[in-house]
């Protein structure tokens, strides 16, 4: 999710949302007060101020590169394989836990969150705001990535053992088939899409629901556009593998995964849901 920014919304925007906060009871089911909520905060979103969210994008690219070292550095220090990936899995969702709990713009969480207004009230300008959000906070994640990966390579921040160990998670993603490439990635999007519908109903137990979340992404081994490309570019950057090898087969199948999974899979799914259920097909 996003910063909620004071951004100028229409007033009967402000409206229905602070009646969906504070009562519930307003629409049918449980299910409508999730979805209203997204929507809303989808809202909010696709009004933010361009440069706002590039650098809230740029924070977030930056920060998923603590899941690639966390990652690391637990399973360099553990021998047996079996354990070693169990465990190193709790690393891989550091940077989403940092990115979410800090309101950060992550391009995957925004699959469904932006796309929710426009299901509802298709236009031209929402298309165009959906547009732009995704241009905008993919580049600034990606950016941050890159960030992130070169002062790993060129700061002398961790150890020889360290470092050595850091090529081994990137081969690992692209020894997968385009194929298999967008597949995993479509089950990536769809959990975040998930995780976003959740997220309103945790209260205080966030945390716990991101980490369950994404850690069955990395138990799952499904590839994650933004987490995917710390480690895959820190083997570009060191000479592993050459720049044509992290569009295809890696970012390309693997953008399209998220995007379905999150979107069409997940998206179309409930809100299918939510409009048969509104007197009227409200939405």
């Amino acid at each position: 999710m996003g910063v909620r920014m004071k951004t100028q919304l229409p007033k009967e925007v402000e409206e229905q949302l602070a009646a969906i906060e504070k009562d519930g009871e307003l629409l049918p089911s449980e299910a409508a007060v999730l979805h209203e909520t997204v929507r809303y905060e989808g809202i909010r979103v696709l009004e933010r101020d361009g440069y706002a969210l590039l650098l809230s994008a740029l924070a977030a690219g930056f920060a998923m590169g603590a899941g690639f070292i966390a990652k690391s550095v637990i399973a360099m220090h553990i021998d047996d394989p079996n354990v070693s990936f169990l465990l190193s899995g709790f690393g891989y969702t550091l940077g989403y836990v940092i990115i979410i709990l800090s309101n950060q713009m992550l391009f995957t969480e925004n699959t469904l969150t932006a796309v929710l207004p426009f299901m509802s009230h298709p236009s031209k300008r929402t298309l165009y705001r959906i547009m732009r959000l995704w241009v905008i906070v993919l580049c600034g994640n990606l950016l941050g990535v890159v960030a992130f990966t070169l002062s790993l390579i060129y700061l002398p921040d961790f150890s020889v053992d360290v470092r050595a160990h850091l090529p081994a998670l990137g081969h690992h993603i692209m020894e997968n088939s385009p194929y298999q490439m967008l597949v995993k990635g479509v089950f990536a999007g769809w959990l975040m899409a998930a995780l976003v519908w959740m997220l309103p109903n945790l209260g205080d137990n966030k945390i716990w629901g991101i980490i369950f979340i994404t850690y069955i992404i990395a138990l799952g081994e499904f590839t994650h556009i933004i987490a995917g490309s710390s480690e895959v570019l820190y083997l570009v950057f060191t000479g592993h593998e050459h720049w044509s090898h992290y569009f295809y087969p890696f970012a390309i199948p693997t953008l399209i995964g998220n995007i379905f999974g999150g979107t069409i899979l997940f998206g179309l799914i409930c809100h299918g849901e939510i409009r048969s259920d509104m007197p009227n097909n409200r939405f």
